[in-house]
């Protein structure tokens, strides 16, 4: 069986991962609707690959959420003065 034909491809974009364990004939599918409705950052990858990419954004969302409380608390000290 070959590797285009397995259920291990996913398809991501600038939101992250769109969609899991897809063949590459259905992810290439998937990747030309979403690109025809305007979303960006659009690739095929590997599960393994992908499920690395969620982890990432995952720690992406943590360092903004990090950087908001920081950011805050500087506005709190402004505001003293």
């Amino acid at each position: 069986m070959s590797e285009l034909s397995e259920p291990r491809w996913s398809v991501l974009s600038e939101r992250g991962v769109e969609a899991a364990s897809l063949t590459y004939l259905v992810a290439k599918e998937m990747f030309a609707r979403l690109s025809d409705e305007g979303l960006h950052g659009l690739c095929v990858v590997t599960d393994e690959a992908g499920a690395r990419v969620a982890i990432t954004n995952a720690g992406d969302a943590e360092r903004r959420k990090r950087r908001k409380t920081k950011s805050a608390h500087r506005d709190v000290g402004r505001e003293e003065r």
